[in-house]
């Protein structure tokens, strides 16, 4: 057996392999999440991070420890997601992202809150959302109307476009049980005024027919209605005519964390008109 001076050397060198540190595992290392995002941008300036930083921009996603530099004449406003607060920055300045603020190196900023409606959801990075930023495009047959949560049910209208030949219509659930069945497709279809929708419960409109050669035509579209107390904050949140595009912005950002993403489609849409 070794003495104890030996004793002394094993315990010193087990403490030092304590204070190592632990691979991730497969070796990944845990993945960083955007905290803050800039909804305004006017004039220039850069953002130092890992792995987009170069040139500001709006809609830029900043990572904690980002080092936002606005030059002279320039302002940002700049949405910290994780804290809910805004910022207003104003150039030359220098600004750190920290995981729950925003910290001045140089340079003025000021602070508000978001609304304590949207402040009681939890904004998801907008590297998530880019499926309902970007609107669908046309089709030679297709089903317009919301595909994805809804705010309230009058926004569920259904309308037959394009080459559809004896168009029958079925509303079905979860389950596949058919709600609503018409063997003649109306030319506009709104669920909501045909049964009672349950918040929170997937359905399916279906729209099966020909095209004008004979073939087989499906058309589908699924849908929900948010839980009624999420739909009631957000609509006391609705931005006004007045609102700014950061407003928006977050609006959008709740409506898309609350499930309403068919909603939130048309929010974005609003947005990208004053980009």
């Amino acid at each position: 057996m070794f003495g104890s001076p030996w004793n002394a050397v094993i315990a010193a060198a087990l403490g030092l392999l304590a204070l190592l540190p632990v691979p991730a595992a497969n070796g990944a290392a845990a993945a960083v999440e955007p905290v803050a995002l800039v909804t305004e941008l006017a004039g220039s300036g850069s953002v130092s991070q890992k792995p987009d930083g170069g040139a500001l921009e709006q809609l830029h996603e900043l990572l904690p420890g980002a080092v936002v530099t606005l030059n002279a004449g320039a302002r940002a406003v700049v949405v910290h997601t994780a804290s809910g607060a805004v910022y207003d920055l104003a150039g030359p300045g220098r600004y750190r992202v920290q995981p729950q603020a925003l910290e001045a190196l140089s340079g003025r900023l000021a602070r508000r809150e978001l609304p304590p409606e949207i402040r009681g959801f939890r904004l998801k990075p907008l590297s998530t959302m880019q499926a309902s930023i970007v609107m669908r495009g046309s089709a030679p047959a297709r089903l317009d109307g919301p595909s994805g949560g809804v705010l309230v049910s009058g926004e569920l209208t259904y309308r037959i476009r394009g080459d559809v030949m004896s168009p029958s219509l079925e509303l079905l659930d979860a389950d596949g049980n058919k709600i609503v069945s018409a063997r003649e497709a109306p030319a506009v279809f709104s669920p909501a005024e045909a049964t009672a929708l349950q918040p929170g419960r997937p359905y399916v409109v279906r729209v099966q027919g020909q095209d004008s050669r004979g073939k087989p035509v499906e058309l589908s579209s699924r849908f929900w209605l948010i839980d009624a107390e999420a739909s009631a904050r957000l609509r006391a949140a609705r931005p006004g005519a007045s609102a700014t595009t950061t407003d928006l912005i977050v609006y959008a950002m709740a409506l898309e964390s609350a499930g309403a993403t068919a909603t939130a489609r048309e929010a974005w849409r609003v947005v990208n008109e004053r980009r």
